[in-house]
């Protein structure tokens, strides 16, 4: 080998190891940037669950602060609806306020378009992650790419056993046509979860299967309006997701989850604004809960759990539903229901979806 071929391999090696280097002290400097200016900016406005009360949030500043070593003063606003939430987003981000909050929580639905209109800033979460942090709490689709998981759900059945033989339980939409459960079911009031259940189960099946369910009497409302007709034993069933079991499980009353025809996952993620006034303190905040004990942190301040995590009630239902054999379709997996929710179809879905629930469709 001549003496310049050697000079070049010897190059090539020194700079390939210095790069390496480099590349594997990035995580730990990306994160020690992130805690330095936390500790500089020392607020941070939020919009998380609206299961958390202020009692929890001052664990969560203190969790933090055992943590990475930095006081944070957390100003926590609830979430109230989604949508309803994105328009705000989206006015500020169009006229180019300071946004009101750095870190809110929302579902896949609404992160999507939120990122597409630039309202929620794309960001490359796992150099930020700890080690004992899963790195599927990143997600990857494409269209959610740049958001974090916070905690997740189960859209489905509940079912009072006691009220309903097991041999009973209604595994379809149409199921609950039957006339014996006329007055006994609890429904969403919600239409565009049936516009997407529409899109996997195809749009004439869904409207036909609702129109009579519609029929025969349901009881239409929230979920928490849901769970307290059952609880009170008005509903025998209600369509929820997973935490509404869960709490029923918790006030003594029995309760069990059922697929209808599907099993929905929902991923409720973490976005950080374009623009916060409180960036890194807002990653901070998000890189935590992303960890075992920020997900623990959601289960018992929040009663909210992580199907991403083992050790809560999501994570245990989901082991459940696959030993059943259950159906599992994840909205950020099932081929391409999320560029469908994005579309005007899907907006003239939910208009019809709406119509049926009033009964006059």
């Amino acid at each position: 080998m001549s003496g310049k071929r050697l000079v070049l391999v010897i190059t090539q090696v020194l700079f390939f190891l210095g790069w390496s280097g480099l590349a594997g002290t990035a995580k730990a400097d990306s994160l020690a940037q992130i805690i330095e200016g936390a500790k500089k900016e020392g607020t941070v406005s939020v919009k998380l669950a609206s299961t958390l009360a202020p009692k929890g949030i001052k664990r969560l500043e203190r969790e933090i602060q055992k943590r990475f070593g930095v006081d944070l003063n957390i100003q926590f606003t609830p979430t109230g609806s989604f949508g309803k939430e994105l328009g705000e987003f989206t006015m500020e981000h169009k006229v180019r306020m300071t946004p009101t909050y750095d870190l809110i929580t929302s579902s896949e639905a609404y992160i999507a378009p939120g990122i597409k209109d630039g309202v929620f800033q794309r960001v490359d979460w796992k150099p930020f992650f700890t080690e004992d942090t899963n790195p599927e709490m990143a997600l990857e689709h494409p269209l959610v790419r740049g958001s974090v998981v916070n905690y997740t759900g189960y859209l489905g059945l509940m079912i009072n056993p006691e009220k309903v033989p097991a041999g009973e339980f209604p595994k379809a939409w149409a199921d609950l046509a039957n006339p014996k459960w006329q007055g006994k079911v609890g429904m969403l009031n919600v239409a565009s979860t049936y516009a997407r259940w529409a899109y996997v189960l195809g749009k004439e099946k869904m409207a036909a299967d609702l129109r009579a369910v519609v029929k025969n009497k349901p009881i239409i409302g929230r979920y928490a309006d849901q769970l307290n007709r059952y609880l009170l034993g008005e509903v025998w069933m209600g369509f929820v997701t997973s935490s509404y079991t869960q709490a029923a499980k918790e006030k003594g009353v029995p309760v069990v989850f059922q697929g209808l025809d599907f099993v929905e996952e929902a991923r409720y993620l973490l976005a950080l604004r374009t623009g916060a006034a409180h960036p890194n303190a807002a990653k901070l905040v998000a890189v935590y809960l992303s960890t075992p004990a920020g997900a623990k942190f959601m289960l018992e301040a929040a009663a909210k759990g992580n199907s991403l995590y083992p050790g809560n009630f999501e994570h245990d239902l989901r082991k459940q539903l696959e030993a059943q054999g259950a159906t599992i379709y994840a909205r950020t997996a099932y081929p391409g229901l999320l560029e469908f929710l994005l579309s005007k179809e899907f907006a003239k879905w939910e208009k019809e979806m709406n119509l049926i629930l009033k009964g006059t469709g």
